[in-house]
């Protein structure tokens, strides 16, 4: 039943944006909004849509992940805003 309460299309962006930036895989995005309800064609559009193209969308996610990680090693380094050479 469709009520239309949540854009599917929308929310789709808005987690693949948020999740990319958290340093998330493509494999992991596509498995975290499967549960969510959402069909891969929704997900591999909005991933499309926001990596735009980029053949290095899993890389920057890579960078980003090692990023937060070493971070939380060396979270005082990095509330001053040291940012550890990836």
């Amino acid at each position: 039943m469709n009520v239309g309460l949540v854009d599917d299309k929308t929310f789709a962006q808005a987690k693949v944006t948020s999740l990319r930036r958290q340093g998330h895989s493509g494999r992991s995005i596509i498995a975290r909004l499967q549960v969510k309800g959402l069909t891969t064609a929704q997900i591999e559009a909005a991933m499309k849509n926001v990596d735009d193209g980029s053949e290095d969308a899993e890389m920057n996610a890579a960078n980003a992940y090692a990023r937060r990680k070493t971070c939380d090693l060396h979270i005082s380094s990095c509330a001053r805003g040291y940012v550890p050479r990836a």
